[in-house]
C-alpha cells in the first residue's frame, strides 16, 4: 500500500531471474483484469502473490483475483506468498487460504514483513 509490497516484488522477481527463471511476469492487481491473471496462469508455471494488509485482509483488487482464480482452479501451479503488514498479517494468511481452497502447493513459507 506504501511501495512495500512493490518493493518485495522487485526482490522476488530479482531472485528468480538470478536463479534462471527465464520468463516472470508482474501483474498489478489494481491494474489487470482478472481475465488478463487467468490467461496467463493456464501456461504458467508458477503463482507468486504478495499483498499488502488492508482491514485485516487482502487488497481488495487482489481478493477479485483471487476468487476468480480459486473459482476456476488452474492446474499444476506452485505458489509463493509474500506481504507487509503493520500488526495482523491477514492478506498472507488470505492469500494462504487461496492457494489451498485451489490446491497450489508453496514449497517455502510465506514471507511477511
Amino acid at each position: 500500500m506504501w511501495g512495500s509490497v512493490h518493493n518485495m516484488a522487485r526482490a522476488v522477481v530479482d531472485g528468480l531471474t538470478h536463479g534462471g527463471v527465464s520468463t516472470v511476469r508482474v501483474m498489478r492487481a489494481s491494474a489487470t483484469e482478472r481475465s488478463a491473471v487467468m490467461t496467463e496462469l493456464l501456461t504458467a508455471g508458477a503463482l507468486v502473490v504478495g499483498s499488502p494488509t488492508l482491514n485485516n485482509g487482502l487488497y481488495p483488487s487482489l481478493a477479485d483475483i483471487l476468487s476468480y482464480v480459486k473459482g476456476l482452479r488452474p492446474q499444476n501451479l506452485i505458489g509463493g506468498i509474500f506481504g507487509s503488514y503493520g500488526w495482523s498479517g491477514g492478506a498472507v494468511k488470505d492469500i494462504q487460504d487461496a492457494f489451498d481452497a485451489t490446491g497450489i502447493k508453496c514449497p517455502v513459507p510465506p514471507v511477511g514483513t
